[in-house]
């Protein structure tokens, strides 16, 4: 499951585990510490793994957005102020954190079928994720899917992190 988080976030989320871990504990170790956790945004309690043939072939973390959501606070490091603020913009909703699927598994249905169950999960009728402009295959995917850019945001580097795109954009869905 890690690997195809960090693969998600294009290695956004190692270099978070890198300035969270303790010292001696690796960036790796300290994602897994979260995954097994149960109050991290990526605990396994908000994931669901795709299979095919019995192996993992994706992976999909999603949770419910209520109506008060957080704006960015001064100890808001720089690169996340802008995912904060496009978060904030879509309240009420079921907010899609990590759909990532395996290489050799892209163009197969994996990540549609991981979409349409984050979907068909109980919510309030309104989806929302945030995609980097460079993730153009996820981007093709979510708009065939009835996404829209409602917004976008420019992605500010962090240390021990460069993005290949320039911004981040808030895409949603209305269910009803």
């Amino acid at each position: 499951m890690a690997p195809l988080i960090i693969q998600a976030g294009e290695g956004l989320p190692l270099a978070t585990w890198a300035s969270l871990a303790r010292p001696g504990q690796s960036a790796f170790d300290h994602g897994l510490e979260r995954i097994r956790g149960s109050e991290s945004w990526i605990s396994w309690q908000k994931t669901w793994i795709a299979l095919v043939d019995g192996s993992p072939a994706g992976v999909l973390v999603t949770y419910l957005h209520g109506s008060d959501m957080p704006q960015p606070d001064p100890d808001t490091p720089a690169g996340f102020v802008p995912l904060v603020e496009l978060e904030a913009l879509a309240p009420n909703s079921r907010y899609i954190l990590i759909l990532s699927t395996l290489a050799d598994h892209q163009g197969k249905g994996v990540g549609g079928a991981l979409l349409a169950h984050a979907e068909a999960l109980e919510g309030p009728g309104r989806m929302s994720l945030i995609v980097s402009d460079s993730n153009t295959g996820a981007h093709r995917l979510y708009e065939r899917k009835g996404y829209r850019i409602v917004a976008r945001r420019p992605i500010v580097s962090i240390p021990g992190w460069d993005s290949p795109g320039t911004e981040w954009m808030l895409m949603v869905k209305d269910l009803e």
